[in-house]
């Protein structure tokens, strides 16, 4: 399974700000959503990415995923299955 990596992108002169979702497999990015606060945002984005990819319950994937922020700024959201147990 791959890991995702989110980026906050800061505003440009064309653009809002926005989250980017990263896999090997591809990557989107949203837009911010000004309801959620960070750590939702940064959620609906692995979500938008999990279904872009098809890594969802309804083709067979049924993991779940965590999240979290490293020390860089960059989030990180990993898999929990029992295949990627330490």
């Amino acid at each position: 399974m791959q890991a995702i990596t989110i980026k906050y992108l800061p505003a440009t002169h064309t653009k809002g700000s926005r989250f980017k979702a990263t896999a090997a497999a591809g990557s989107i990015t949203l837009g911010y959503d000004h309801a959620l606060n960070t750590e939702g945002n940064v959620k609906a984005a692995v979500s938008a990415l999990l279904a872009k990819l098809g890594w969802t319950e309804a083709n067979g994937y049924t993991v779940g995923w965590a999240v979290g922020q490293m020390s860089s700024g960059v989030w990180a959201a990993v898999a929990l299955d029992s295949y990627s147990t330490i």
